[in-house]
């Protein structure tokens, strides 16, 4: 089983420009790819998709997901991505983690922006 990072925030908190940031200003993440965050030890790659459920709704979200998953080069045995916490019944973000067993099982880390000043990360180790 993989491992996943998430980072969490509301709709327009710039969850999209973390994740550029990190990879040092890269906007396109391809599927069949898999990429490194600069400083980290370059073993440490990610399947990486700067969309959240508030982009691709729902079911949509883990759709989009599991087509990176599923064609990335280790068959993502790392996620970097994005998620609004949103409780809708047609999204809500605790029934998409749920929803499919691989991604519940993935996650080990949470960030959540609190603002645009502040991230808490939950470690799930």
């Amino acid at each position: 089983m993989g491992n996943a990072v998430v980072i969490t925030g509301f709709s327009n908190w710039e969850k999209t420009t973390i994740i550029i940031n990190l990879f040092n200003g890269r906007k396109s993440f391809y599927q069949d790819a898999e990429y490194n965050i600069p400083g980290m030890p370059s073993k440490t790659r990610f399947t990486v998709d700067t969309h959240s459920n508030d982009d691709y709704r729902g079911q949509g979200w883990l759709d989009i997901i599991s087509e990176r998953l599923n064609n990335s080069p280790t068959n993502g045995s790392s996620l970097l991505t994005a998620l609004c916490p949103s409780i809708e019944e047609s999204n809500d973000f605790v029934k998409l983690l749920n929803e499919p067993h691989y991604l519940k099982d993935m996650i080990n880390y949470i960030f959540f922006l609190l603002n645009i000043n502040m991230i808490i990360m939950l470690s799930f180790y």
